[in-house]
């Protein structure tokens, strides 16, 4: 199922490295290094806002389609982030179905309620959870009815663990009341993923990277049987624990791959959402040398190989011949930035905004926003440094996470 869907973002300047694949180095998101050459797919330049931002001149997939957002000049836009918060180290952020939140989470361990009364965590896991490198508590998500709460966290082992907590209002959550629904391994110390989200079939989806270090020495992103560079689909129980595996996944029997992979081909997802009007799963997946890729799944798309290790983007990694592999929607090399991080699609009242699929860049602070219907991605006016989630208020409006300035807010 090859996709055609494909922008690139070319480069115009060149930025300093972002680091090495050392599991231990010290940033707090997925690592990247400086730039060398590679081809891309033919490209013209698009309409409007930042002249590096290309289109490649292929037609964009139809398996799903998108409400075509206002015909605007989006990078004309005048946006800015309003600061609602200091928070030590947030990484996500989330509310409950019945309006209560903002929840943010920080990588130490800690998940506040941030309502101006208390700062005590309504979770605190800072005992528990290991901070070095890229682990900590990484993700949280309410179920639909919000009757529990799932948090991804990494214990002092290193291992992924999923637990779920029964949610009773905003009282603090004890440890011991936690339910595991699943935990996964980790050899090395980064590409952990980053992303829970329930799908509007109802099953939860879990992002998570390749195991680590660099160039995925296990060789996970292409075994479909390792759970590690995959995103796994699950029926989880919160009650007794555990979880069931859905008929319908791609490798449900375990012939072909393990049964709760859903997609794999991943090195390091980080921050997926679902398009509330289609289905569609956009994965941010951060690149290892050169290239940083957005991916969109279709609800249809489950067994698709996304690529990794075999390909960086569009890009030739490792010299395997994968003939059939899901190519990105999104491209773009160490020019613009050094470690993307997945967004979401906007439904707030900036107007011209509405229906593009908004994300960014933890190295260079840059936003981009994607307009789903002819897969152009234009650059927004607004940089934060260090952005490490989105999150989509009960208003529509769009909530940012800053790790590197400790910031939470919103645009406008």
């Amino acid at each position: 199922m090859k996709a055609s869907w494909a922008t690139t973002l070319l480069a115009l300047t060149m930025l300093a490295a972002c680091g090495s694949d050392s599991p231990e180095r010290a940033s707090e998101v997925p690592e990247g290094r400086s730039p060398t050459s590679a081809t891309t797919p033919a490209t013209t330049e698009a309409a409007g806002g930042d002249s590096s931002v290309v289109q490649s001149d292929d037609e964009p997939a139809t398996s799903t389609t998108a409400a075509a957002p206002p015909q605007i000049d989006v990078g004309a836009i005048q946006i800015e982030l309003v600061e609602v918060a200091q928070v030590e180290q947030p990484l996500d952020i989330d509310w409950h179905p019945d309006g209560t939140g903002p929840f943010v989470a920080s990588k130490t361990g800690r998940w506040f309620l941030l309502d101006g009364d208390s700062a005590d965590p309504v979770l605190d896991l800072t005992d528990k959870v290991a901070t070095n490198s890229e682990r900590g508590l990484l993700s949280v998500e309410f179920s639909p009815d919000g009757a529990h709460v799932f948090v991804h966290w990494s214990d002092l082992d290193g291992t992924n663990v999923l637990t779920a907590w029964p949610w009773a209002g905003t009282e603090a959550l004890a440890f011991d009341d936690g339910v595991e629904i699943m935990r996964v391994a980790e050899p090395y110390s980064n590409h952990n993923g980053g992303g829970l989200a329930f799908g509007p079939d109802g099953m939860l989806y879990w992002g998570l990277g390749d195991g680590g270090s660099g160039g995925d020495p296990e060789r996970n992103g292409q075994n479909p049987f390792s759970l590690l560079g995959s995103v796994v689909r699950i029926d989880p129980d919160p009650v007794a624990g555990g979880y069931s595996v859905p008929p319908d996944n791609p490798f449900a029997d375990g012939t072909n791959g393990a049964p709760e992979v859903w997609v794999y081909g991943l090195r390091n997802p980080w921050r997926m959402s679902f398009a509330p009007d289609t289905g569609d799963l956009w994965i941010g997946d951060v690149g290892q040398n050169e290239f940083e890729e957005i991916d969109r799944v279709g609800p249809g798309d489950g067994g698709a190989n996304l690529g990794w290790n075999c390909f960086e983007g569009f890009a030739a990694f490792e010299g395997c011949d994968v003939v059939d592999h899901h190519e990105p929607v999104v491209v773009y090399d160490r020019d613009l930035g050094q470690s993307v991080t997945g967004g979401v699609v906007y439904q707030g009242s900036i107007e011209g905004l509405g229906g593009h699929y908004v994300f960014g860049d933890y190295g260079s602070g840059r936003m981009w926003a994607l307009d789903r219907e002819t897969t152009r991605a234009v650059e927004l006016g607004v940089r934060v440094a260090g952005v490490v989630g989105f999150a989509t208020a009960p208003d529509g409006e769009l909530w940012v996470a800053s790790i590197t300035e400790g910031v939470v807010g919103y645009l406008r």
